[in-house]
């Protein structure tokens, strides 16, 4: 999921790393989400990670999720959680470990799926649904599942008839009047993320 959703927040319009960190949070929102529906977390967990529809809090939607933004001093996008920013490298180090030698296939199918979808929204918004369809299977929570790159390549938009585009420049991020995992081991910095590039040749 954390792979899927970075790649769709780019196709957005966000910055490789911009993108990393929102999808940092959307996967913890997701796993916190499942782990209350389960038992595994209390009843509650998931209230406040986002914000209101009457927030002055920037924030974009991303897949069904509603994810809030700070903007740095040099003008980049962080996601926020508990109130603080969320480092790209949590996002980075999780997909390079979890994926590992698999990086530059599966990055490289879900960039092809992405990149079939003329339209930014249109992906936005078939995101999760896609994403369920071609999702590990696993026997249980936290347990690694298998993924085939056919499941992934099978979703890719049909071309047969022309769709209207919405061309993405940037970001949408919202802002409107009103009131304002599973955890894993990260590098502290930010950095730079040249092994991510591996799949950018799949284009």
């Amino acid at each position: 999921m954390m792979a899927w959703s970075c790649i769709v927040a780019e196709k957005l319009g966000f910055a490789r790393e911009e993108a990393l960190s929102i999808a940092s949070a959307y996967t913890e929102m997701n796993a916190t989400t499942r782990g209350v529906n389960l038992g595994i977390y209390e009843k509650g967990k998931e209230m406040g990670m986002e914000p209101g529809s009457n927030t002055a809090q920037p924030h974009v939607e991303l897949m069904g999720r509603r994810i809030p933004l700070f903007q740095t001093e040099n003008g980049q996008w962080r996601a926020l959680m508990k109130g603080d920013p969320v480092s790209p490298a949590k996002a980075y180090s999780y997909i390079t470990r979890s994926l590992a030698q698999m990086s530059p296939y599966l990055l490289g199918a879900l960039q092809v799926l992405a990149s079939s979808y003329d339209d930014p929204q249109l992906l936005n918004n078939k995101g999760y649904s896609l994403y369920s369809d071609f999702r590990p299977e696993n026997s249980g929570w936290g347990l690694k599942g298998e993924i085939k790159l056919e499941s992934i390549l099978r979703n890719k938009q049909k071309k047969d008839a022309p769709s209207k585009v919405t061309k993405l420049s940037s970001p949408k991020i919202s802002t409107t009047e009103g009131e304002t995992f599973e955890e894993f081991e990260a590098l502290e910095g930010e950095g730079d993320f040249t092994l991510w590039d591996l799949y950018e040749g799949q284009e």
